[in-house]
């Protein structure tokens, strides 16, 4: 029924064209994953270490030649071995497109070609578990008799609202703890300057501004002075990736949200979204720690959702980690996010996993925790668990 190739997406006028056919057919919160947003990513993030600057795309035809299934795959290199790797540590997750009606058999026909292909080390995920066509590529691989090690697995908070803000006022949030963000927000009024910026369709000069904003919060938070946490929007190469994603594709499509909270012309606090049909990734949000007793997160979030109701929008999907604080806002353990290691060649595996070990030791790493496979495959580290002190700064 299908067939699959590979294919790059530079000069490839007609799988732009064949893909852009396809977002019509995928579930419309996937639709997000445009081919503007992958060749950006290639051009910037992907042509850092240890990525290689290649991507390919594994493609699926269905007997009249309609694209009907694409899956990102990216090269970087860990020591000498090309590992082969979707990567993206951070929500909404790279994964696999396929049209809606077909997903597992999309899913199960990219299994078989991967293997056919003949690499040797397969980075999959980290892709939610409920998505069919990643269920199908894991049981084709499966079936294939492929050695597949489960890498890590995290819970998938996902918030679905009532049809009303009036109704998640009453039974979601509750008055009572809408009052006290209220309380908060008329303290910080009284004693600040305020200004609410609701960015959604930015100029260039307006990207650059913002971007440069979120920078200074992320450097005043919680993120800069901890190991485990990673800064989102801080250096050169995320700044470029961020200002063409957001220039070139996301507002363009009205994908984008975001919300600034400066104080006395400083900026205190953000949340950054992007926007599908009835869903809302929930990107990142931060603060600078200095402000955290007026809750200046918690008043965004009361922007953020009040304002989807606007718009039609009732499910948020806040990614993984702090469920407590996200569970205040309605989130719950939805699904999972998992990755996980093919090792096609068993000679290459045992060379792949020797190499772990070596660079963990040069980097140290023996001495506080083994790397994992995909945290060096990816080349975009998943920072661990906040620690306690920082999850309840967080839930500000």
């Amino acid at each position: 029924m299908f067939h699959c190739k590979l294919q790059r997406l530079e000069d490839n006028d007609q799988l732009q064209a064949d893909w852009r056919d396809l977002l019509d057919r995928v579930r419309t919160e996937l639709r997000l994953f445009g081919p503007e947003w992958y060749s950006i990513w290639k051009r910037t993030i992907g042509s850092h270490a240890p990525w290689t600057g290649d991507m390919q795309f594994a493609t699926v035809y269905d007997e009249q030649n309609r694209l009907c299934g694409v899956m990102p795959i990216g090269h970087p290199k860990v020591g000498l071995l090309r590992v082969n790797a979707m990567g993206g540590y951070f929500q909404p997750w790279r994964l696999v497109l396929a049209e809606q009606t077909h997903e597992f058999a999309v899913g199960r026909a990219l299994g078989w070609f991967l293997v056919e292909i003949g690499w040797s080390i397969l980075q999959l995920g980290p892709w939610p578990m409920s998505h069919e066509a990643h269920r199908g590529v894991l049981s084709a691989l499966n079936e294939l008799e492929m050695p597949i090690q489960r890498q890590n697995s995290d819970e998938l908070a996902i918030a679905d609202l009532p049809a009303t803000w009036n109704e998640c006022q009453e039974t979601t949030l509750g008055r009572k703890f809408l009052r006290k963000i209220r309380n908060y927000e008329n303290k910080l009024a009284s004693d600040h300057r305020l200004e609410l910026l609701h960015l959604s369709h930015p100029s260039a000069t307006e990207t650059s501004d913002l971007l440069a904003a979120l920078a200074q919060v992320e450097q005043r938070s919680w993120l800069a002075n901890d190991p485990r946490g990673r800064l989102r929007f801080s250096g050169s190469t995320e700044q470029r990736f961020w200002s063409e994603l957001i220039q070139n594709w996301l507002a363009p499509q009205d994908f984008f949200d975001s919300w600034l909270l400066l104080a006395d012309n400083r900026p205190i606090s953000f949340v950054v979204a992007a926007t599908v049909g009835s869903t809302r990734y929930v990107i990142a949000n931060n603060y600078d720690e200095g402000w955290s007793k007026y809750r200046v997160g918690s008043q965004l979030y009361r922007q953020m959702f009040e304002e989807g109701y606007s718009r039609g929008v009732t499910r948020y999907d806040f990614g993984t980690n702090e469920l407590h604080y996200k569970s205040r806002w309605g989130a719950k353990s939805a699904d999972r996010v998992e990755s996980f290691t093919v090792s096609v060649n068993h000679m290459v595996s045992g060379f792949w996993n020797a190499g772990l070990k070596l660079k963990s030791l040069f980097d140290g790493g023996l001495r506080r925790h083994s790397a994992s496979h995909e945290l060096l495959a990816s080349g975009e580290p998943r920072p661990e668990p906040v620690p306690a002190q920082h999850e309840e700064l967080v839930a500000r």
